[in-house]
């Protein structure tokens, strides 16, 4: 019984250790440039920056990898790749009835995490 134990603990903190990983990898990417922070989670933009979508989700991408990390440490680890995945190529994601809408450049950097993700986990 207690190797069970010690096998459990083991693999929940391996997954501890590769979610921090990928959180690490996700905090890591830039801010927009065209955001002037004010405080935590203010900022101002340039209407000439906002184009068409006029989201603050959208042009704060800290907000965005913010979003993704809470998703992560939600998500089941046999599952986290495939979500990250899907985030990145198809720049959007349901969560209930809430639908976010991701900045392309925020699934530009995603798409390279997850590319090594995935050359990692063949």
């Amino acid at each position: 019984m207690n190797n069970k134990r010690l096998a459990l603990r083991d693999l929940s903190s391996w997954v501890h250790e590769v979610k921090q990983e990928i959180t690490a990898k996700i905090m890591s990417l830039p801010n927009n440039p065209a955001v002037k922070e004010l405080g935590n989670h203010c900022f101002t933009i340039s209407s000439k920056d906002l184009g068409l979508n006029w989201s603050a989700f959208y042009h704060d991408w800290k907000s965005q990898y913010e979003f993704l990390v809470d998703l992560i440490q939600n998500t089941p680890i046999e599952q986290v790749i495939n979500v990250l995945h899907k985030i990145a190529y198809e720049k959007h994601f349901w969560s209930g009835r809430q639908h976010w809408i991701f900045n392309e450049k925020v699934c530009e950097g995603l798409k390279a995490i997850v590319k090594e993700l995935e050359e990692n986990n063949d």
